[in-house]
């Protein structure tokens, strides 16, 4: 072929504009997804995860229930319109997230009542009383 074959645009303009096309539209299959990321994020589903609670030795009467109150906080506090609450186990939460069916998880801890009252109340043996 020679050179004079490509002084043709039958040779060239269907390939460019091909490639045109192309180019105007990957970004526009991308940006499409991208523009409105509220849409895309409706109703995103968060695992909570309330595990069974550790009794404590000096458990304050104000601190009993404290992780269950965390969990219906955070079950009434959010706007299911946006995020979707799904109470589970830790082992269900594990298996969710290789499924890829939830997103995040909020997890209260084992011990929490305990680390709470540990906050609240001073150790034993550091109190002291003062002589009138």
């Amino acid at each position: 072929m020679s050179i004079r074959a490509f002084r043709s645009p039958r040779i060239w303009a269907v390939p460019v504009i091909m490639i045109a096309l192309l180019s105007l539209a990957l970004p526009a299959c991308y940006l499409s997804g991208i523009t409105d990321p509220q849409a895309n994020l409706r109703r995103l589903p968060v695992a909570l995860v309330l595990e069974p609670q550790q009794p404590t030795t000096t458990r304050s009467a104000d601190l009993d229930g404290a992780a269950e109150s965390v969990a219906t906080a955070v079950r009434t506090g959010t706007d299911p319109a946006k995020i979707r609450i799904v109470a589970m186990s830790t082992a269900e939460m594990t298996e969710a997230f290789q499924d890829n069916d939830i997103y995040g998880a909020v997890v209260v801890p084992s011990d929490f009542d305990r680390g709470l009252s540990n906050l609240v109340s001073p150790p034993p043996g550091t109190l002291r009383r003062v002589r009138s």
